[in-house]
């Protein structure tokens, strides 16, 4: 009798311990499932992707177009190695979830919540100005690198789009798209902090992150990540992937730029730099 006594206190005890465990469980999945989806709203919010969820990223084009006949330039392509690595910041952003998970989850959530809403197309910008349109900007998208290889920022800028440009950029198509003539200063095109923002002695290279709002009804978002050359424009890319929440706290779902100051570095460091000097401007 003692010993069957036992034996059902034990499996009740066994049973009590794994109800809980499995209780707790799933409380613990529901939570993070609820935060979760409030944190992915936010996401698809900052980036423009709550209604369209088709998301462009307009890489820089390195292709010379004096080294091409008139016919072939509209399908010339050619993109450097740090834009390469730019394409994959960009897939795992939006391939997989920008959020603090359990590893349990996090298989479940990558695919149920990002992979399978959001399109990322991964473009070239087009060798000549003249092909970029209005048309071109139909969805949210986040163009990279300057105007000497970027076509769309040389259109934003000649049409007046741009809060900030490093010193050095114009809307003109470049005459040597292999010479950076770029300079270590910000200028500012409109409002009451128009003008130069003067290079700090300490760091000679910068990088900018402007975001512009358009279309309320659509909720096009327009990112534009540019540094003063290919690492410093990859590591800007890196700092808005890395630093989107902090960005989102501190603006919503308003425009804005961030200028972005880089320690002086050698070539095995300059990837691993953070910006020693931030400011923001409301655009």
């Amino acid at each position: 009798m003692d010993t069957l006594f036992w034996i059902k206190v034990g499996i009740g005890f066994i049973s009590d311990v794994l109800s809980n465990i499995v209780f707790w469980a799933a409380l613990g999945l529901v939570t993070n499932v609820f935060i979760l989806r409030k944190a992915r709203v936010k996401f698809l919010i900052f980036f423009g992707t709550n209604k369209n969820k088709h998301y462009t990223v307009f890489l820089s084009n390195l292709w010379d177009p004096s080294s091409t006949v008139e016919e072939d330039v509209e399908n010339a392509k050619i993109i450097s190695g740090f834009e390469f690595q730019i394409t994959k910041m960009m897939g795992n952003l939006f391939g997989t979830s920008s959020y603090s998970l359990p590893e349990v989850v996090q298989g479940f959530v990558d695919s149920f919540w990002v992979g399978k809403n959001i399109k990322l197309f991964l473009k070239v910008s087009p060798v000549k100005k003249e092909k970029v349109s209005k048309a071109t900007f139909s969805n949210s998208m986040i163009i990279v690198g300057s105007t000497i290889k970027n076509s769309l920022r040389r259109y934003m800028l000649e049409n007046n789009m741009l809060k900030v440009i490093i010193d050095g950029e114009h809307s003109s198509e470049p005459q040597d798209i292999n010479k950076n003539n770029l300079h270590p200063e910000f200028t500012v095109l409109s409002g009451h902090e128009k003008g130069k923002i003067p290079k700090k002695d300490d760091c000679s290279r910068i990088g900018l992150i402007e975001k512009h709002v358009y279309n309320d009804e659509e909720e096009i978002v327009i990112f534009l990540c540019v540094g003063i050359d290919g690492k410093a424009t990859l590591a800007t890319v890196e700092y808005l992937v890395n630093n989107w929440r902090d960005l989102n706290r501190r603006h919503k779902n308003n425009s804005f730029s961030r200028l972005l100051w880089f320690p002086e570095c050698d070539n095995s460091e300059c990837l691993e730099a953070r910006p020693t000097r931030i400011r923001d401007l409301v655009n």
